[in-house]
């Protein structure tokens, strides 16, 4: 009886362990798979600092490109699935600016982003503060929106 007792204690110990380590993983140490990583290199072979993290179930590099915040997503063959570049705010189309200063003209953009999915489709993120709570506002490369996202 002592030795089952010994065992399930030992079995549970080893979960915890297992659990915690799941969790750093999430967290920055994610383990990315070598055709990522040799992806990411051939498309920045000048970047030397990267952090990775899960997306889904996929992977993020979230890294400085010429001073700027950017992040790329990929699948686990490598293939990329899109770029995120920080935007200065008055660096938004005219359009993605008048839409807001119009339809949300008591709200200031926090934050903002181009996407350019595996498609060479372009995006635009206007966040805003909407009832306390952040919104993600997309638009097409024309300054038409397409989703408003609360977070």
């Amino acid at each position: 009886m002592k030795k089952l007792l010994m065992i399930m204690l030992v079995g549970l110990f080893g979960l915890s362990v297992m659990a915690q380590k799941t969790e750093k993983e999430e967290k920055g140490n994610t383990k990315v798979p070598a055709a990522v990583k040799a992806a990411f290199q051939k498309d920045y072979p000048s970047v030397k600092k990267v952090s990775w993290g899960p997306e889904k179930n996929d992977f993020e590099a979230e890294f400085k490109l010429n001073g700027v915040e950017t992040s790329a997503n990929y699948d686990k063959t490598g293939k990329r699935l899109e770029v995120e570049t920080t935007l200065k705010t008055k660096d938004l189309p005219k359009a993605v600016l008048d839409y807001v200063a119009k339809n949300f003209p008591k709200h200031k953009i926090t934050e903002a982003a181009k996407t350019i999915d595996s498609k060479n489709k372009v995006t635009y993120e206007a966040e805003i503060t909407l009832k306390g709570k952040s919104s993600d506002l997309i638009f097409d490369a024309n300054g038409n929106l397409l989703v408003k996202n609360k977070n």
